[in-house]
């Protein structure tokens, strides 16, 4: 993606949204990333881990939706097929990015180069009068909302690596015919770990609204079964035959 712009009325009027822009940025994606408060409704459709940003060392959470990177199994046709749609599709093809100026806040920002717009047709961003469209508007709010869902997404993930709840684990893929392939960099939560806790331990984390999102994750590996069956009627890519979960013991997280 280019370097983000601020929307402006003055510069960007004559943009038009592509119709399902949204499901052909998603189709690209084997990976959509969550807020916290997303994770519940994701988990009844889609498989959820926790990987570490390898750069900022901040804890992500994020929905696989393939095994091959730069695919999507649930956009058919250019339709996403789960009813449960992240906020990331939801807000696209708007960003939320720093306003210009120190201490200016955040702006609403697009990459007008990108295919998702179109100056012929599609869904307005801005009316005839210069007013923000319908469009725009529950963007704007979804992405203001989304300032706070960061932090509160953030700080989950510290109370869980601070409690040492994160399990590092492997997907051993296993083909028909014998061979394998493993896909490192995913972690869930130690659910061992989480058993043990102190009855305060776990108020504490129920307190924060912690808990559910927890065994939603736990819960959301079974989807894999679902994503399996997907790949298999894909003629794109290879049959699986099965996948084992290994227990990647060399990481180790603070």
């Amino acid at each position: 993606m280019a370097a983000l712009v601020a929307l402006k009325r003055e510069q960007h009027q004559s943009l038009y949204i592509q119709e399902g822009a949204e499901n052909s940025f998603a189709s690209s994606q084997h990976l959509l990333n969550l807020k916290i408060h997303e994770v519940g409704h994701a988990g009844t459709s889609l498989p959820v881990f926790l990987m570490k940003d390898p750069k900022s060392g901040v804890w992500r959470v994020s929905a696989v939706t393939s095994f091959a990177m730069g695919t999507n199994l649930f956009v058919e046709d250019n339709q996403w097929q789960p009813t449960f749609k992240p906020l990331a599709m939801q807000t696209f093809p708007f960003f939320l990015m720093k306003a210009e100026g120190e201490g200016k806040g955040y702006t609403v920002g697009i990459d007008p180069e990108s295919n998702a717009f179109s100056e012929q047709s599609g869904d307005t961003i801005f009316t005839d009068e210069g007013k923000a469209s319908q469009r725009l508007m529950k963007a704007t709010q979804l992405l203001e909302a989304s300032i706070e869902q960061d932090i509160q997404t953030y700080q989950f993930g510290q109370a869980i690596n601070d409690l040492g709840l994160v399990k590092a684990i492997n997907l051993v893929i296993h083909r028909p015919d014998g061979s394998q392939e493993t896909l490192q960099g995913l972690c869930t939560i130690d659910e061992d770990k989480l058993n043990a806790l102190s009855g305060e331990q776990l108020k504490s984390l129920s307190d924060k609204g912690y808990l559910a999102p927890m065994y939603a994750i736990l819960m959301s590996i079974y989807q894999l079964n679902s994503l399996i069956r997907r790949n298999n009627l894909d003629q794109r890519f290879n049959t699986i035959s099965e996948i084992k979960i290994a227990v990647n013991s060399g990481n180790s997280f603070s």
